[in-house]
This record gives C-alpha cells, structure tokens and sequence, in this order.
C-alpha cells in the first residue's frame, strides 16, 4: 500500500532562513494632513480628508471586525477570535496563509492538492476549497491567498462563522488587504532565495486631492523550487482607491496575480514509512507544475446615519483560472527503484465567486446600556467549471 504525502517546504525555509537575505529600499515622504478623523471645511472653500492610519501594536491590533462585521476593542473581543498582525507576517517571513496560522490555535494544515490551494482543518472541520478564506469578507475563489497586498490575517472558530453564510462549524479566516493611506509613502523592496531567484516588490500609496486616496502594489518573482527541480513564479498587480465625503466612504480594489508554480505531491510511504531519499528529491517529472491567474474586485460603501447607526454595500468579484499537469506516483518497487507513474492533467478549470451584501450597524443605547446590532442580507453565486480533464495509463 502506497499512500502519498505532501512535503512541506517551511522546514526548509526555516533552516535556510539564516542565508535568506533581503534588501529594503523604503522612501518615505509627506505629513498627515491634520489629526483627528472626518472632514473639515476650510476658508479657502477646499474640503481636506483627515484620517489616521489603524494603529498596530507590534504582534496585536486594537479591534478586530471578524466577528460582528464592525470595530471592536480587542479586549472586549471574544476568544475565538485570533489576528495575526502584518508585524508577525513579515518577522517570520511568512510567504504562504499556512505559515500565517502558525500562530493561531485550533488551526492546522490540510491536503494542499500539491502545493496550489490554501487547506485547513479548524476545531476538527474542513480541508481545501471548501469556501472558508475570505479577502476583506468576500469568499475568496483563488487557491493561495497571502500575497503582498495582505495587511494582516484574522481568524474567527467555532458557530459564530454563521454569520458569513453556509459554512462548517470550524470557522473562517478573512484576509484583510492593504487600504490606500491619506499620507505619503513608497517602498521598493527585494528578496533573494539561496536556491536561486528573488523578488522585487513596489508599494505607493498617497491623497490625490477632493477626499481621494491611491494605493499600487506590484510584485514579480521568479524563485528556484526547494526541492531538486521546478520555479515558483508569479507577477502581481493591485491598485486600489478610497474617498472619504462628510457621511460616506468608497473603497473600490482590484487584483491581478499570474502564477506559475510546482505541482508537487511530495514522497510516497511504503508501510508506514516513507522512502529513504534525500528530502530535495522528487519523484514525479519536471513537467508537473500548475499555472493560471486569479482575478479579484471588491468594493465597499459605507454610509453614516448618525452617530448611531450606519449601513455598508459590498460587491465582490473574484476569479481563479487555471491548468495543471500532474505525473502521478502509482507505484514504487523498493528492491528495483523502479517507479511507476501515470500522467494525469486538467485544462480550462474556471472558479467565479459573484457576492452583493447590505448590512445596517447600529450602537443604540436600550435599558441604560449600550448595544451592538448587525442586520444584513447578501446574496452570494460561486459557478466551477472544467473544460476537460485528461488521465493517462500506469507507466
């Protein structure tokens, strides 16, 4: 009996993280345009956008929105509910949402189908592509979800996940993108790998006037695989706009991101134990890789009755399309070496996620105390769809 495993990379990247190397290049410019939040009519009839950026406090936040959809305090946030902050994404150089969760409990890794989709299991339920990754609340269709445009990684188990729709009882894990800020700032960053390759990395973002602000992320890399043979490839492109008006905000986002990746099943198990090789060595053909392109557009309106109550219209779009060869280990004749595999493939798969929600906000004061109230509605159509699927003979 043959039973395959998915190598994991991390170990690697952790013993190599001592002769990983990066180079930062960070331009900084520009002031706030003025403290405190809002809007403020001036003498010279101009309207200025003021707005602080959400403070981060090292490895926490100060509210989390996962759970009720609005801003709560960290300390009056439930248990289940774990963040995990851009400052602990880039001191562990997480490159993936499985080294993310790392630091969340009840949250382990599941079949990753080779290395191309984000799979976990939280509090005993799920596995891959079953619906649980969220980018910004929207249900995310893309099989690798952590990029450069992540701002931080929250997390919310158990029932609560209901309020998202159908869901297993294991709970969700919303990605949260980088917002465009209403000061100055640039940064152009690269990377190197000591199996060979890098990346480089651009980020701007400032006000372009009349309560408007830009962000542009784009990253391109091209690294050599940790294991004997394959590249791990991918270009990314996302800009994104915000306005702020008196008692309305917009956020409109769009990303681009085009990949080309190893397909790797990882070693092969022979009663229990598995094959005596090298841990670079791979068994399968340097013609299994994946690639595609994941497309995403969100945009969210907010509008603020007073200082009670408010409403927010979100639109999301996202799209995975993708190919993939697979040459499949079938069997292994351990007093031979040799191996018997079976060349397997899939062409035209093509996974939409189309979602529309209302939600109304409300903090009234009832009985001499102060509550917070959610209602909503959202309509939500994902479509799957694969052109042809191809599988070869044992050879």
């Amino acid at each position: 009996m043959i039973s395959e495993k998915i190598m994991k990379k991390r170990s690697n990247e952790i013993k190599n993280l001592g002769i990983q190397q990066a180079v930062m290049l960070a331009m900084c410019s520009g002031a706030l345009l003025a403290s405190g939040k809002g809007l403020a009519a001036v003498s010279d009839n101009t309207v200025t956008v003021t707005s602080d950026a959400e403070r981060q406090d090292g490895y926490t936040t100060p509210t989390s929105s996962v759970a009720s959809k609005a801003p709560v305090a960290r300390l009056d946030e439930a248990q289940s509910v774990s963040t995990v902050t851009q400052q602990q994404l880039d001191d562990y150089q997480a490159s993936s949402l499985s080294d993310a969760m790392r630091f969340v409990s009840g949250v382990s890794e599941a079949n990753t189908l080779a290395g191309t989709e984000d799979g976990f299991v939280r509090r005993g339920f799920g596995s891959n592509s079953d619906g649980s990754v969220y980018r910004d609340g929207v249900r995310s269709s893309p099989g690798l979800n952590l990029d450069a445009t992540t701002e931080r990684v929250e997390v919310l188990k158990g029932s609560a996940s209901l309020l998202y729709g159908i869901q297993n009882p294991g709970g969700i894990i919303n990605v949260i993108s980088k917002k465009p800020q209403y000061s100055w700032h640039s940064a152009v960053s690269g990377r190197y790998s000591s199996e060979g390759g890098g990346a480089g990395t651009l980020d701007v973002t400032g006000p372009l006037g009349n309560g408007v602000a830009f962000r542009l992320i784009a990253e391109k890399q091209r690294q050599d695989y940790w294991r004997n043979f394959g590249s791990d490839e991918h270009a990314l492109l996302a800009p994104s706009l915000q306005w702020y008006g008196e008692k309305a905000s917009l956020l409109i986002s769009y990303s681009d991101y085009r990949y080309d990746i190893p397909y790797d099943r990882g070693t092969a198990f022979i009663n229990g134990s598995p094959l005596s090789l090298p841990y670079k060595q791979r068994l399968d053909d340097k013609a299994n890789h994946a690639w595609g392109r994941n497309q995403a557009l969100n945009a969210h309106y907010d509008w603020q009755f007073n200082d009670s109550w408010s409403t927010r219209l979100t639109f999301g779009w996202n799209q995975r399309r993708y190919d993939n060869n697979e040459v499949r280990v079938t069997a292994i004749d351990p007093a031979s070496g040799v191996v018997t595999r079976r060349a397997d493939a899939n062409r035209g798969f093509d996974h939409k996620t189309k979602y529309v929600s209302w939600d109304v906000l409300g903090n009234p004061e009832l009985f001499g105390m102060t509550h917070a109230l959610v209602f909503g509605t959202d309509y939500e159509m994902n479509q799957t769809y694969r052109a042809h699927q191809y599988q070869g003979r044992n050879d």
